[in-house]
C-alpha cells in the first residue's frame, strides 16, 4: 500500500482517525492524501437579474471554505509533527461536489490503495458516508475501506481478525488481508460463527482453507450460532484475541449497516472500539 486516502470534514473524530491514519501510512512507508469536500449552497428565488449576486454569493462561500481549508491543514501537519511522524508525505485536496464522487475521483486519480476514515455514528459526514442510502453507493468502490472509531489508538498491528462464511469468494479478500498481515508481521485470526459445530462441512472446509493458505500465521476459529447472537461472538472474539483490527466482507451489508448504527451499543454488548476493514467481495 504506497498511496492512502483520507477523506475529512475536521471534525473531532476525523483529527483522532487522522492520527491513525498518519501512523498507519508511517509503518507502511505510503502516502496519505487528505481529501475536504465543500458544497455550495443553492441560492433561489432572486431573478435572473440577480445572477451577479449569485455568482458573489458562491465566491464567497468558496473563499470562506478554502480559508478554512487552508487553517486546517497547516493544523494537520502540526499535529504530524508532535506525533513524531512528520516525514510521512502528505498532500491535501480541496475539492466542491458530491464527496462520494470525488473520493472515486482521488482513488482513480492518486492510485489509492486504501481508504481511511473516522466514524462515531453520529456526524452528518458519516452519515453522507455510511448513510443507509449510500450503503450500495458503496459497492462502487473496489479498494478496502478503514473505519476508525473515535476511541481508536494506533498500537501498531499484530492480530487482525476475519469474519468468513466459508465462501470461495472470500478467499482473495482473505489473501488482502495475509498481504496487509506479511507487513507488520502480524497473526490472522477468521472467525465463522457455524450453525452446527457437527456438521462435517465446517470441519472439510477448515482443512481445505489451511490447504490453500499454508500459512503459518492463520488459524481459524470455529464458534456455534445456536449459543448467542452472532454481535455477541464478534465481542468475543474482538476482545479475547485483542484484535488490533477486524476485516469484513463487503457482502454482509445488514451487519455493515448495524456497525454504523448510531444504536450500536444499545444492541451490541460492546462498543467497536478497533478499525473496520471493508473489503469487496470478490464474485
Amino acid at each position: 500500500m504506497k498511496n492512502i486516502l483520507f477523506p475529512t470534514d475536521f471534525s473531532q473524530t476525523a483529527d483522532n482517525a487522522f492520527i491513525y491514519a498518519l501512523h498507519l501510512a508511517k509503518s507502511l512507508g505510503a502516502n496519505l492524501h487528505v481529501l475536504h469536500t465543500y458544497s455550495i449552497p443553492i441560492v433561489s428565488g432572486l431573478g435572473v437579474e440577480s445572477s451577479e449576486v449569485i455568482q458573489q454569493v458562491y465566491e464567497n462561500v468558496e473563499l470562506t471554505s478554502f480559508e478554512k481549508f487552508k487553517e486546517k491543514a497547516t493544523e494537520l501537519r502540526k499535529i504530524a509533527e508532535q506525533e513524531g511522524v512528520s516525514d510521512v508525505k502528505l498532500s491535501f485536496v480541496f475539492q466542491e461536489g458530491d464527496l462520494i464522487m470525488n473520493i472515486l475521483e482521488t482513488i482513480s486519480k492518486e492510485h489509492i490503495d486504501l481508504v481511511v476514515m473516522g466514524t462515531s455514528g453520529a456526524s452528518g459526514f458519516e452519515k453522507k458516508f455510511f448513510g443507509s442510502n449510500t450503503v450500495n453507493t458503496i459497492k462502487s468502490i473496489d479498494i478496502p475501506i478503514l473505519s476508525v472509531p473515535h476511541q481508536a489508538k494506533f498500537k501498531g498491528i499484530t492480530k487482525i481478525g476475519f469474519t468468513t462464511i466459508f465462501k470461495d469468494s472470500d478467499k482473495k479478500p482473505l489473501s488482502e488481508v495475509l498481504k496487509i498481515a506479511e507487513q507488520f508481521n502480524a497473526k490472522v485470526r477468521c472467525l465463522n460463527v457455524a450453525k452446527d459445530m457437527r456438521d462435517v462441512t465446517v470441519e472439510l472446509a477448515v482443512r481445505e482453507w489451511e490447504r490453500d493458505f499454508g500459512s503459518d500465521q492463520l488459524k481459524f476459529i470455529i464458534r456455534e450460532e445456536a449459543e448467542q447472537p452472532i454481535e455477541e461472538h464478534i465481542s468475543e472474539f474482538i476482545r479475547d484475541l485483542n484484535l488490533s483490527f477486524l476485516a469484513i466482507v463487503k457482502r454482509n451489508q445488514t451487519f455493515f449497516e448495524r456497525i454504523f448504527n448510531p444504536s450500536l451499543s444499545k444492541k451490541l454488548s460492546y462498543k467497536l472500539d478497533i478499525p473496520l476493514l471493508i473489503i469487496k467481495e470478490e464474485k
